[in-house]
Formats: C-alpha cells, sequence, structure tokens
C-alpha cells in the first residue's frame, strides 16, 4: 500500500475466488514480500484474486480484484480402442479422447510405423475431430503400430499406447 499506518508491513493475505460465491485464503508462510505463486489452478479457468496488508494494528482493506484466467494445458492422452483390418486395404482406427486441457480439441494426429516402432509416419489427413479414421492404401499382410495423439490450441498431446494390427 501506499501508507502502512505508521508500522511495517509484517504480511499479506491473498485470496482467490474462482468463479464461486466465496473467497479463500492462499496458504503461504508469513512473509512481507510482494509476490506469490498460487499452484494447483485449473487449465483456461477464470479467478479473481485480492490482496490485504498486514501489521502490528491488523489488516488494511482488500485491494481491488484482479481478474485473470489461467492459460489451458495441452490435451491428455487419448486411448486407442480399436483397430480392426476390414480389408487389405482399408483400416479403421477409433480412440476415445482424453481431457482437453481446457481447451477444445482441434484435430487428432495419427502416426504409424511398419518396422517396430523404430521410426514413425506421421498420416496425412485434413484436420477433424472425430475419434474414428479409415487409413486407407496400406501395405497387406503387414504388421503396423498406431498411435494417436490430440491437438489444441496449447499444442499436442503425447502419444497413446501403440497398439498392433497386421492388415489382411
Amino acid at each position: 500500500p501506499g501508507f502502512n499506518g505508521g508500522s511495517a508491513i509484517t504480511n499479506y493475505v491473498v485470496e482467490i475466488n474462482g468463479g464461486g460465491y466465496s473467497w479463500a485464503t492462499v496458504p503461504h508462510e508469513i512473509s512481507s514480500s510482494q509476490s506469490i505463486e498460487i499452484s494447483n489452478l485449473i487449465p483456461a479457468t477464470k479467478y479473481s484474486v485480492r490482496v490485504k496488508a498486514v501489521n502490528s494494528v491488523g489488516a488494511s482493506k482488500v485491494s481491488p480484484t484482479l481478474n485473470i484466467t489461467t492459460l489451458p494445458t495441452t490435451p491428455g492422452v487419448p486411448t486407442l480402442l480399436a483397430l480392426k483390418s476390414m480389408t487389405s486395404s482399408v483400416t479403421v482406427i477409433t480412440w476415445k479422447a482424453g481431457a482437453t486441457g481446457g481447451a477444445k480439441i482441434t484435430d487428432y494426429q495419427i502416426r504409424y510405423s511398419s518396422d517396430q516402432g523404430q521410426s514413425w509416419i506421421t498420416w496425412v489427413k485434413p484436420a477433424s475431430t472425430a475419434t474414428s479414421l479409415s487409413m486407407k492404401g496400406l501395405k497387406a499382410k503387414t504388421t503396423y503400430w498406431i498411435s494417436v495423439a490430440a491437438k489444441n490450441s496449447a499444442g499436442l498431446s503425447a502419444e497413446s499406447q501403440a497398439l498392433v494390427i497386421t492388415t489382411s
């Protein structure tokens, strides 16, 4: 504050509100430091923060509220549900999306390998939020390792565990 009331400031009480009707005090060591790191916040969520200065007389009135929105994180890992070789030239894969990371999923990246995962090729396709894909043109009687990753505005998730299929 601009004025400490004639007594040194010994602590700050930091309060946060995550869109609810009540404020929660952010636990921290007693300190006259004018900064604090608040952790364990939910991605892509609006929060309000306010502060009170504390001296030997007591706590001040609350500061004006600071409104912030946390950034999204990369999505959770999708889970491959099925690999089905329908013919020697069409393989259909389906998957379940992981957590969004607080931002809309905008695409899925499919990668495959025919050398036991030593090298990977990204399946070229238009951006899509569909959770299935028909892979046409794979080689007959070939074993493939296939994985999927989700993409949002924060980036690409880790890849799913690879599933193995042998085309007919």
